[in-house]
């Protein structure tokens, strides 16, 4: 489990102007002994999530049958961006290490879950062509891994997904 707060972080623009960005820092409770591979799973399921999301995008986008509303939405599709941080002056030992996400302004929805797959569709902020989509991307994901595993546990804002889960039929 981990606990959730507000970080701002400071960016360099080309420009050279700085920036500040919200980003939301996720830290594990009870993180006596802070390390990177704490949040590494995190970190490789968000990645892996990304490759299948953009695959998927390039099946949806090549299907001449579909209507262009549900293209135009499917290339908004992504994971929010993301990044493992560590405060401190020794990467092997760090004093804290936070999981951050970028903050995401708008009406939060669960698309999927990673144990209710009956959600709907009339949840505040949810558009139904994006709530089939993702819908389509777990489904897809299945298939197209021959049942190996699945992408469930979207949830976020808009086309934005936040926390996603990849359940495998190997637990390792």
């Amino acid at each position: 489990m981990r606990k959730a707060c507000k970080a701002e972080v400071k960016t360099i623009e080309k420009d050279g102007s700085e920036k500040i960005i919200d980003f939301v820092a996720k830290i594990q409770f009870g993180d006596d002994f802070p390390h990177v591979s704490n949040h590494a799973a995190n970190a490789r399921t968000y990645r892996a999530t990304t490759l299948l999301l953009n695959k998927y995008k390039e099946v949806v986008l090549q299907n001449q049958v579909l209507r262009q509303s549900y293209c135009k939405k499917a290339a908004l599709m992504e994971v929010v961006r993301h990044a493992v941080v560590i405060t401190g002056h020794d990467v092997d030992f760090p004093h804290k290490v936070y999981f951050l996400e970028a903050a995401l302004i708008g009406d939060y929805v669960k698309y999927s879950s990673n144990a209710n797959f009956d959600l709907t569709d009339d949840q505040n902020g949810m558009d139904p062509i994006i709530f089939g989509l993702m819908n389509a991307f777990t489904h897809w994901t299945y298939q197209d891994s021959l049942g190996k595993q699945l992408v469930c546990d979207l949830q976020g804002v808009g086309p934005i997904i936040t926390e996603p889960q990849i359940i495998h039929v190997d637990s390792s």
